[in-house]
């Protein structure tokens, strides 16, 4: 429903509008002239308005002009043909249609929907300029909100919780809420990775608009494509999805595009390995309730952490470990450093961002690499990083490897005494659950 504002000075013919609106579902409110028209704007919220052009007291043309520039309402001049007017004027002075008498139910009805829906187009516009949707699990834990939370419903934002607010996960008024914003200025607050949007708010010059968001795209894509065999359904990834689409959408760092931009036209392989390991690593991270801010860490971390395979030998990268020379493994170890190296060029990853890629093939009895740290020296992310991106290596097939059934693989990972035996046993749970559900 629709509320429509008639300016109409025919008392018969205004009501006959409102007829007319109604009875197609809108909600109608009528004024006499141009000059109660603005008395009611500034008091109440309207989606369009009709107004006839010749008035008493203040007329359409005038209406439309404070209308363009007081509020951002579309408006439709309504007039008879034998009204001299110009046409180009009338759009020029704010009115997005022209109606003229007498008309037919139906012009009103469709010239409504064009005006509902460049409205709503243009909204969207602005949403996105000064919004940026938030994952649903930044309400897990609930506590005191470091940010303005809104809720989008029918193109409009309502506030849910003001910064400073103590907010209850349980209340009424924020639960199911899928539609989560925040200003985009509080990104820096809800992003640990906040250095990743570009320090001047400069535009990305090589990968455009449209690139970046086809690349989301198939992101999204495949985060659902390579789990699918795990026995894992498309809701149960609505956290990782939300997660994913907040933050690659808050980067504007041109050089951290260029390096996503790459890894997805590399080839299936590395972009499906890396986005499986996101996915179920955001599933781990969920599944523990951390919060907002660890969420962030562990999705920059995973998506970035192969990046340094992008500039090394496709046969290195591309052949199971098993099949290449003690030389071709220690080439391959390489990637990590090569990785960080190149992230470090970007300017804008935060340190502890690159240590969670440059330790996520460490292992706590010290026999990873590059740096053959104990577990005392370890990110604890990095862990959780390493655990899954070994099962990930083990149950998608890589050429020259054998690929295993998801629960064989993670009985075979608790031999390995340097994984991180928490996050191997979490992985078990989320694929047991969700095949007892798709065998239920």
């Amino acid at each position: 429903m629709s509320r429509i504002l008639v300016a109409e000075d025919d008392e018969f013919f205004a009501h006959a509008l409102k007829t007319i609106l109604e009875d197609y579902g809108h909600e109608a409110t009528l004024a006499a002239n141009g000059k109660i028209a603005i008395e009611i704007l500034q008091s109440k919220e309207f989606d369009c308005i009709l107004t006839d052009l010749q008035m008493p007291q203040m007329g359409g043309m005038q209406l439309a002009a404070w209308v363009k520039e007081h509020k951002k309402i579309p408006l439709i001049m309504v007039t008879g043909f034998a009204e001299s007017i110009d046409t180009e004027k009338a759009l020029a002075g704010g009115a997005v249609n022209l109606i003229f008498k007498p008309f037919a139910d139906d012009e009103i009805t469709q010239a409504l929907k064009h005006a509902l829906n460049t409205s709503n187009s243009e909204k969207s516009v602005e949403l996105e300029s000064k919004y940026v949707k938030v994952p649903g699990t930044i309400l897990v834990l609930g506590g005191v909100a470091e940010f303005n939370l809104y809720r989008k419903f029918e193109g409009k934002l309502t506030k849910l919780v003001s910064r400073g607010e103590f907010f209850d996960p349980v209340l009424s008024k924020i639960q199911n809420s899928a539609n989560l914003y925040t200003e985009k200025e509080n990104l820096s607050k809800i992003l640990p990775i906040g250095t990743m949007v570009a320090k001047a708010s400069l535009k990305s010059t090589q990968i455009s608009a449209a690139r970046r968001a086809q690349i989301i795209e198939d992101m999204i894509a495949i985060m659902y494509a390579r789990v699918e065999n795990l026995g894992l359904d498309h809701e149960s990834l609505n956290g990782p999805v939300e997660v994913m689409k907040c933050l690659t959408t808050s980067i504007s760092d041109d050089a951290i595009w260029v390096l996503l931009d790459n890894l997805q036209k590399d080839g299936e392989l590395l972009f499906a390995h890396t986005m499986a390991v996101t996915t179920l690593t955001l599933l781990v991270a969920i599944k523990r309730g951390m919060s907002i801010t660890e969420q962030f860490k562990l999705g920059a971390s995973c998506l970035l952490h192969d990046i340094g395979e992008l500039n090394m030998d496709p046969k290195l990268t591309r052949t199971s470990p098993l099949l290449l020379s003690i030389a071709e493994r220690e080439k391959l170890h390489e990637h990590v450093e090569l990785g960080v190296a190149m992230l470090t060029k970007c300017g804008s990853i935060p340190e502890e961002i690159s240590t969670i890629i440059m330790q996520h093939h460490e292992e706590s009895h010290g026999k990873g690499y590059p740096k053959h740290l104990q577990e005392i020296q370890i990110h604890p992310l990095a862990k959780i990083l390493r655990a899954v991106d070994e099962f990930v290596m083990a149950v998608i097939k890589i050429p020259g490897a054998r690929v295993q059934e998801p629960l064989h693989a993670l009985k075979s990972l608790h031999e390995n005494k340097g994984l991180d035996i928490v996050t191997i046993r979490d992985l078990e749970q989320i694929l047991s659950t969700r095949k007892r559900k798709t065998s239920a």
